[in-house]
């Protein structure tokens, strides 16, 4: 007698992705591993989303179809939780597809590492080309793995998969329009015990989809970044490394808000006054450019030491704030002389001509050059 499979919840919040739907829903009904139900949240959508949907209902009964008025991601994801029955979770993109074989291998990996979430390679698309990967080393330990997944890379719901009781007691906050993710991210890991990775990759992202998104931001978005991060600093610490990067993107969020909030002023007085006390409560630094320069500087290298490996990032940022700081110094001489020694200890880092130009002069303390530099790079923030 073949045994019973366990049931799979796959979850899809959709709002106006008509044109990608069809794919993305084939690429789910067409997995190897049958017991799924895939439930769906229509929030609203002034497209044909909700008449496609419907269509795979009606043909195939492990499609359930909820409908809301428009109430954002956030409510969506909460109702398609509260209607999920399933003793597994995938999250799945309405613009998004899937190899056939995903549940199935995930279900695999479950059971093998005896894990509460599984991690999987992701390809990165631009419509029907792929720019890009990421892909999961099977063989890092898990709380490496844990700590990547919460807060440097890959804390997109989508990407991994979750066994069910991880999610009891966790939820959504209603009011987010973006970073939702983010938010559940670090108490989701909280309540976890063992991360696993599956080799190969098995989610296609449409980047050019969500990233439409991001190219149109405005101050009012960062509020959303720093309620889901500073989220994370209280409710999702699980070691002192995530608490110190989930706090430096808050304070990064901070800053943002505030700078593009003096040029397109979307953001309520009472707001902007909670954010910056935040942010002074936390941060030495004035509200500035160069600020917001040093603190993305210390995610990149906070991030290296979680990945545990230094690349091109965290040492380009070290050499502008480094020019940027003699040009308007806002550091105090000991964190100056921190970034140029972190700068010394990475010389074997290889960087294009223009910051290798930068890095000589600053090694060689060549003070005018820097200054010159300095002033270029100052433009840029």
């Amino acid at each position: 007698m073949k045994e019973m499979q366990d049931l799979v919840s796959v979850l899809v919040p959709v709002y106006n992705k008509q044109q990608y739907l069809p794919k993305c829903l084939e690429s789910l009904l067409n997995q190897s591993y049958s017991n799924i139900e895939i439930i769906i949240v229509d929030d609203g959508s002034s497209d044909s989303s909700l008449a496609i949907c419907r269509s795979y209902a009606v043909k195939d009964k492990r499609v359930c179809v909820l409908v809301q008025e428009n109430k954002g991601v956030s409510s969506a994801r909460n109702k398609l939780l509260s209607n999920a029955h399933g003793q597994y979770i995938f999250w799945v993109d309405p613009d998004d597809y899937v190899e056939k074989d995903l549940v199935k291998n995930a279900i695999d990996a479950f059971q093998g590492y005896s894990a509460d979430i599984i991690l999987f390679g992701v390809n990165i698309m631009d419509g029907t080309k792929c720019i890009g990967t990421r892909i999961w080393d099977e063989s890092m330990d898990s709380d490496r793995l844990k700590l990547i997944s919460s807060c440097v890379v890959g804390w997109e719901l989508w990407g991994r998969a979750y066994k069910r009781e991880i999610w009891n007691g966790i939820r959504f906050d209603d009011s987010l329009k973006t970073c939702e993710d983010s938010y559940v991210s670090g108490p989701l890991m909280k309540k976890v015990s063992k991360v696993a990775a599956l080799p190969g990759r098995y989610y296609y992202w449409q980047r050019q989809s969500h990233g439409s998104l991001v190219q149109t931001r405005k101050a009012r978005s960062y509020i959303d970044e720093f309620i889901a991060w500073k989220h994370n600093v209280e409710e999702g610490e699980f070691a002192a490394l995530h608490k110190n990067i989930c706090l430096t993107r808050t304070l990064i969020a901070c800053l943002k808000a505030i700078l593009k909030n003096k040029k397109d002023h979307s953001i309520k007085n009472e707001e902007i006054h909670e954010i910056l006390v935040y942010y002074e409560k936390n941060s030495s630094l004035a509200v500035s450019a160069a600020g917001l320069l040093f603190y993305e500087y210390m995610e990149e290298v906070q991030s290296a030491e979680a990945l545990g490996y230094i690349d091109q990032g965290p040492v380009k940022k070290a050499l502008k704030l480094y020019c940027l700081n003699m040009a308007q110094p806002i550091l105090s001489d000991l964190q100056q002389t921190e970034i140029k020694h972190f700068i010394m200890d990475n010389q074997s880092v290889k960087l294009k001509s223009k910051y290798e130009l930068i890095r000589c002069c600053i090694l060689n303390d060549k003070k005018l050059a820097c200054r010159l530099f300095g002033r270029l790079l100052s433009m840029k923030y």
